[in-house]
């Protein structure tokens, strides 16, 4: 007799697929003369336990022009920033990296109240702002560094067209 799995219980039978780093969420801070220092966001669904777990989730970033060396330094924040992490990179090769001497930082939560309107919603996006249309959830503007410069891209919406 075949066990049938309501989507819960098949949901925690089904291996969680690894996060994977996006290349562009990866920014130069220093380049000194033994090692670099990286600004990594991490995607959405990333845990902490994944920075050393998941060693596919470094796979493109290891795959491109800012692949990590060995002495790295870098700093992971999470998508919603409520943790940071420092650690340097005690291992790199072209599809993964190991990371060590980890200190981690607990942040507040976010509490900065964004704009919105009856239309649209400014909202973060894990490396800055982004506006969103209500309706149908879709974005509309480019990730900014500024909520306040994502409140002006809502503005321009409305201005007249002369």
């Amino acid at each position: 007799m075949a066990t049938v799995l309501n989507a819960s219980e098949e949901a925690e039978t089904k291996p969680r697929k690894p996060p994977v780093i996006a290349v562009d969420w990866c920014e130069l801070q220093a380049d000194g003369f033994r090692w670099r220092t990286w600004e990594i966001r991490l995607p959405l669904d990333a845990v902490f336990a994944d920075l050393n777990e998941a060693v596919d989730m470094w796979g493109l970033l290891q795959a491109s022009t800012k692949a990590l060396r060995r002495f790295d330094r870098v700093v992971c924040l999470p998508y919603d920033e409520t943790w940071m992490v420092e650690a340097v990179v005690a291992g790199a090769t072209g599809t993964g990296v190991t990371l060590a001497g980890f200190r981690k930082t607990d942040l507040p939560p976010r509490r900065e109240r964004l704009a919105e309107d009856d239309t649209y919603r400014v909202e973060w996006a894990g490396r800055g702002y982004v506006l969103v249309r209500k309706h149908d959830r879709l974005r509309v503007s480019a990730v900014v560094t500024t909520a306040r410069e994502c409140e002006r891209i809502m503005s321009s919406k409305y201005a007249r067209q002369g």
